[in-house]
């Protein structure tokens, strides 16, 4: 069995684009060359973790093994699936994800966030009579409900926040994944700022999550459409 010898994990995927969507009953393909960034997997199966980390390299400093194993459904950062990271082996749907772009796992059904992560669902919140979305481009505060955060980096300190808190987090950290189907704010654990009290006006389960490009044609007729 092929076995990563430093800083990658080793992963198993055969299709490396989500290029289909269904709407009610109908199946459409995606053409997935405009912005392909948005449609590449970022999850797979883990094959094989690496024996140890170099971490007098930069991005691997302050990570440890141990957190990670065969078997793992993983996520990771969008360039993980991508050619540069094939395997130029027999079996052509290994790749190679290096192990500081990884930032949670799954395990029997269970998220866990990796080291120095935090995955934060996003909010919306009633100010006056319009409603307030939490892109960048509508409000100047970046504010979530932690719902994982991971281990803190060996040469970090440990935050004083646990999972349900309402935290505010840096501006240039709001990129959201899907993981399991449901929406996230992806950030490493120094990008949160503060805790605040939850807000009584504070809507949760109503997040839609982020239009996709299709969504905006003025063709797009949504599932709910008469």
């Amino acid at each position: 069995m092929t076995t990563p010898v430093l800083n990658t994990v080793l992963v198993r995927c055969s299709h490396t684009y989500q290029d289909e969507l269904t709407v009610g009953d109908t199946k459409l393909l995606l053409d997935t060359t405009f912005r392909p960034e948005w449609h590449r997997k970022i999850s797979a199966e883990v094959v094989a973790v690496p024996r140890k980390l170099n971490t007098r390299h930069t991005a691997y400093r302050g990570l440890k093994l141990g957190e990670i194993k065969a078997g793992d459904t993983i996520y990771f950062h969008y360039f993980g699936l991508t050619k540069e990271n094939r395997l130029d082996t027999e079996d052509q749907d290994l790749y190679a994800i290096p192990y500081h772009e990884i930032f949670c796992k799954v395990r029997e059904g269970v998220i866990s966030a990796l080291n120095g992560w935090a995955l934060v669902e996003p909010v919306e919140v009633k100010s006056g009579s319009a409603w307030i979305g939490t892109d960048s481009e509508k409000i100047s505060t970046q504010e979530g409900i932690l719902r994982f955060i991971g281990h803190p980096k060996t040469d970090q300190p440990a935050l004083n926040v646990q999972a349900g808190d309402r935290v505010v987090f840096s501006k240039n950290a709001d990129f959201i994944n899907t993981i399991e189907d449901k929406d996230y704010f992806i950030m490493q654990q120094e990008d949160l700022l503060a805790t605040q009290p939850q807000k009584a006006n504070e809507i949760e389960s109503d997040y839609a999550g982020p239009r996709h490009y299709y969504e905006t044609s003025p063709f797009y007729l949504s599932p709910d459409h008469d």
